[in-house]
């Protein structure tokens, strides 16, 4: 009788000192945890940014539609000539500063508070009411993969040189092939390459409206001129280079 009245207490014991016990995962349990989250991550954290890459260039693409639109309308209204850089006073005077041309009117990059800009002449025709210059990204000047708005205060893009010479759309031989507004930088890309980079993929839209991405290395000044350069008509020389006023090869 004593015996069993022992062996309770015993067992009563036990259980106590279990119960007082705190549950949860062993120091083994929790390095393994972490060692299958960690190669979780390393897994789907590059196909997330992908996700997200392929997104903000959709977005950006459809931003470029959108201004080929508005250049459109504009061309429409001023006797379907594009906007040109002798609308601005400071570009206009010196008009064999091609830096200041293409920075300036083209890129709309060191503005001051009067200059004008390619940009600034298409706004009014923009389909958007969130068309302008928005630095929070909503806008469709500025792709949404371009983190740098100091840098580039008034828009993502950039317009052809060419173009802006005062250029009527029937002086536009190939509108399929001619390059108008383009990213300044591949925003897409990790090696966030330039636009004179052959190695560049930069969303573009042409004179006839429609919107694609363009391998730089493709373009008819990068395979027979001196490297990628979409802001004049390429004019090929000799039997080697035989496509005349094409930015993309045919």
């Amino acid at each position: 009788m004593k015996a069993r009245i022992l062996d309770q207490k015993f067992r009563f014991s036990t259980l106590r000192r279990k119960a007082r016990q705190p549950s949860g995962f062993t120091l083994m349990e929790l390095l393994f945890v972490m060692a299958v989250l960690a190669v979780l991550s390393a897994v789907l954290l590059p196909v997330f940014l992908s996700g997200r890459r392929s997104a903000q260039k959709a977005a950006c693409l459809q931003n470029l539609h959108q201004i080929g639109i508005a250049l459109a309308l504009y061309v429409q209204d001023y006797d379907e000539a594009f906007p040109a850089y002798t609308v601005d006073p400071q570009v206009r005077a010196h008009p064999d500063d091609l830096l200041t041309w293409h920075n300036s009117f083209c890129r709309a990059e060191d503005l001051q508070p009067s200059q004008v800009s390619w940009a600034s002449l298409a706004l009014p025709y923009a389909l958007s009411s969130l068309y302008g210059t928005s630095t929070q990204g909503d806008s469709p000047l500025f792709c949404p993969a371009d983190t740098d708005r100091k840098a580039r205060p008034v828009t993502s893009y950039e317009f052809k040189m060419f173009l802006s010479e005062g250029v009527h759309i029937n002086d536009v031989e190939y509108p399929a092939d001619t390059a108008m507004v383009w990213e300044q930088w591949d925003y897409h890309d990790p090696g966030h390459y330039s636009e004179y980079d052959s190695r560049a993929h930069l969303n573009t839209v042409f004179v006839d409206g429609h919107a694609k991405s363009v391998w730089l290395v493709d373009t008819t000044s990068a395979r027979y001129g001196n490297g990628p350069d979409l802001h004049w008509p390429f004019v090929g020389q000799g039997k080697s280079a035989p496509y005349t006023d094409h930015d993309t090869l045919p």
